[in-house]
């Protein structure tokens, strides 16, 4: 399979080229969950879709810690591929394969053991408490499969290879997809059902993932007997990862905590705040997608000596950004209500949901401006400041506001608008140190 040399050529179409596969594959992947609470909503009831909705913060808090020091370590391997360190690339591919079945198992027994106790911490409703248990529990058995696909389509985008991950995950919707209808639709397996779809589903990209690196010749070939976890290079992953990792779970926890707020206004605003969440995810795909694409960018001509072609990246991804943003507006003002009576015929759960688009699409491109410039610092190698910026606007801004709120009262208009407000404090912070780069000469 071609890779992308982001180091040659303009930036622009580089950027737009080595994205795209990267969209597509979250688009299908935001789809297959989307479908999940479609089904679940339909053919389940509301109860079984607020259930759904209320897990999807904790399992992003649970195990964002290992996303993001695989997302980390795939700057340490995308400087490498720029430098030509060959030696450094499979000794960083194997710890890596070491680090991900080590954390995958750790991962599966505390996921499975502290499901009810973290419900509960969050104030979950006793009328969903049952379903929402049953569910993050079967989810958290398959955390090594969606582990091992996080991790490897990391490695192998670090090398350029940004189709690969695109076709396994859309194999892996299309399985989901299907496994729901047969699970929820005729089994009629409610909230249980789509936990054992999205396992098994989970379970097919990660092994499409084992055998693309297991390919003998391949850059970033694993050989079996060489997993291991060096020492030496263990320090180096995790000062650019653990920074990674520990913001991922920290912007989860607030997310949590937003979650536990939404929580004690029932069940009906939890399927709602639920609902948007699934179609928030998929109009901010072509965010994700170019913050993601720049930092690879920045990696890889960071590693080659090429600082200067940086900034172009930089531009790009701001045009990039600007372009997404307006389509996704359009998007959600043209079809979003239309969209949620797909998930329910609920005018309550349809009315919330409703009220969380309109007080985050006016400030999307702020998201997305924020975790790209958040991106590029850490493609530099400044994994700890980058993660500073991030949680300080992402967390404590959010917290400090969502305080405010609650003490003026305001409801649940007063909690979602914490999220535009964290948003705009990152784009601020990010262009300050970008500023601050360029002074010092790092873009020389």
């Amino acid at each position: 399979m071609e890779t992308i040399d982001l180091t040659q050529g303009k930036a622009l179409p580089k950027m737009v080229q080595f994205a795209i596969p990267i969209m597509l594959g979250d688009l299908f992947q935001q789809l297959y969950i989307a479908t999940d609470s479609v089904i679940v909503g339909q053919f389940a009831g509301e109860k079984a879709l607020a259930a759904v909705g209320s897990t999807t913060f904790l399992i992003r808090l649970i195990i964002g810690l290992f996303v993001g020091i695989s997302a980390g370590a795939g700057v340490v391997i995308a400087q490498g591929v720029g430098a030509g360190n060959a030696k450094k690339l499979e000794a960083a591919v194997h710890t890596m394969a070491g680090l991900t079945l080590l954390g995958g198992g750790i991962l599966t027994v505390f996921g499975v053991c502290a499901a009810r106790p973290l419900l509960l911490a969050v104030r979950t409703p006793s009328d969903i408490m049952s379903e929402a248990t049953v569910y993050l529990r079967i989810y958290f058995l398959g955390a090594l499969f969606e582990l091992i696909y996080n991790v490897g389509s990391g490695i192998l985008r670090s090398f350029g290879d940004s189709k690969r991950p695109f076709w396994y995950l859309l194999a892996s919707s299309v399985t989901n997809i299907a496994l729901d209808i047969l699970f929820i639709a005729i089994l009629h397996m409610g909230a249980a059902g789509a936990g054992i779809a999205t396992t098994i589903a989970q379970g097919a990209s990660a092994l499409l993932i084992i055998v693309a690196m297991l390919k003998e010749g391949a850059p970033y070939q694993i050989v079996v007997r060489h997993i291991r976890i060096e020492k030496a290079l263990v320090p180096e992953i995790l000062q650019m990862g653990l920074p990674s990792g520990l913001q991922s779970m920290i912007v989860a926890l607030s997310n949590v905590l937003v979650q536990a707020n939404i929580n004690s206004f029932g069940s009906a605003a939890v399927a709602g705040f639920g609902v948007f969440n699934k179609v928030d995810g998929v109009i901010m795909l072509p965010l994700s997608a170019i913050a993601m694409s720049v930092m690879t960018f920045t990696g890889q001509n960071y590693g080659a000596g090429k600082k200067k072609r940086i900034v172009q990246g930089i531009r790009a991804m701001l045009l990039l950004e600007a372009i997404s943003w307006i389509i996704g507006v359009i998007i959600c003002l043209l079809f979003g209500e239309k969209i949620f009576y797909l998930f329910t015929d609920n005018a309550e759960i349809v009315y919330y949901a409703k009220l969380n688009m309109l007080y985050s699409i006016p400030l999307y491109w702020a998201m997305g401006t924020g975790y790209a410039l958040n991106c590029v610092i850490r493609g530099m190698g400044r994994s700890k400041i980058a993660s500073f910026l991030f949680i300080f606007s992402m967390c404590i801004v959010r917290q400090i506001w969502i305080l405010i709120a609650n003490g003026l009262e305001l409801g649940v208009p007063g909690i979602l608008v914490s999220y535009p407000i964290s948003w705009v404090f990152a784009v601020a912070l990010g262009v300050l140190y970008v500023l601050y780069l360029k002074r010092i000469g790092e873009f020389r």
